[in-house]
């Protein structure tokens, strides 16, 4: 390459990484999120946001939505990353607390009683891994509608990681995020829905915590049906007080797909199924569903039918 095409190739390199800015956000912001005198609130950072951005979020509540409307949830772009745990002051994102600065996206609208909570908290559609939520509590969802499989008003509360379309993937990394105190029909915590496609997202020191689902998965639901594949990774995650019919912590859905989620050095508690699987419980119909466990902790299980029961395989 030549002095001046290199010339030109460093400052588009310089151009491009100008671009991917820090996006400052408060509880009560209202600003453009370039700093924490000008915070922006989280639905505006996530409309600015693009690959490669961070949204800075300060110790706080936020709402999924200011009218009620049960509808709304965090809508997670590609390739950006939320991180918690800020006091407002920070220059940089080292400087964090997430333990002592708490940060909750909530689905605690309207009136203080879960039925008119939002249906799912945050979505993220075809993320890479890239895509990333650090120190964050999710919590207050009840998503107890009666739409399509996966549709965000019956599946996944707290988290619903899906693809959009057949053949795509999604593979976003959670780190240090707490789901806790979600409902729904499916997958009270989580659902990953990786029909038709690929979702295989990362958590790593998470916690999912009294979740519950009025049909599976407690703590989460693994969706690899249509010919497609749901196998997230875990580690060092614990699993507690969750409930289910099937699946107090975990259900993996394989029915003509794939399910084979790996779990490595993580603690089950306290999860409760009133039919069966009280930990995790696998359904593999002309499917694959072959979790991985290493390291794994078990502790006072319980089948509300059958107290033996706690990890299950259906047909």
């Amino acid at each position: 390459m030549n002095k001046p095409l290199l010339a030109v190739a460093c400052v588009l390199l310089g151009l491009s990484l100008s671009a991917q800015s820090t996006l400052h956000v408060s509880p009560s912001g209202s600003g453009d999120g370039s700093s924490w005198n000008s915070s922006s609130s989280l639905t505006n950072a996530l409309h600015q946001a693009k690959a490669g951005d961070q949204i800075w979020l300060q110790e706080g509540t936020y709402p999924t939505s200011s009218d009620d409307n049960r509808n709304i949830y965090f809508d997670v772009p590609d390739g950006v990353q939320l991180l918690g745990g800020f006091t407002g002051r920070e220059k940089n994102a080292s400087s964090r607390n997430p333990k002592d600065h708490k940060t909750i996206l909530s689905g605690e609208i309207g009136r203080k009683e879960r039925s008119d909570n939002a249906f799912t908290v945050v979505r993220i559609a075809d993320g890479s891994k890239e895509t990333m939520l650090d120190g964050l509590i999710i919590s207050g969802a009840y998503a107890n509608g009666h739409g399509p499989t996966a549709d965000p008003s019956r599946a996944g509360g707290g988290l619903l990681v899906t693809v959009s379309k057949p053949e795509l993937s999604c593979t976003p990394t959670l780190i240090n995020c707490t789901l806790s105190d979600n409902f729904a029909r499916d997958g009270g915590g989580a659902y990953v829905d990786g029909r038709a496609g690929v979702a295989k997202p990362s958590f790593v020191n998470c916690t999912f915590r009294q979740n519950s689902a009025d049909i599976d998965g407690g703590a989460i639901y693994n969706d690899g049906r249509r010919r497609g594949e749901a196998s997230p990774s875990f580690v060092d995650c614990t699993f507690e007080n969750n409930e289910a019919n099937y699946g107090g912590a975990i259900f993996n859905q394989a029915t003509k797909g794939v399910s084979n989620p790996r779990l490595s050095s993580c603690h089950f508690r306290e999860n409760h199924a009133y039919v069966r699987g009280a930990t995790i419980y696998n359904l593999a119909h002309q499917g694959e569903n072959r979790p991985v466990l290493v390291d794994c902790v078990f502790e006072e299980l319980s089948d509300k039918a059958n107290d033996s029961n706690s990890l299950a395989r259906g047909n």
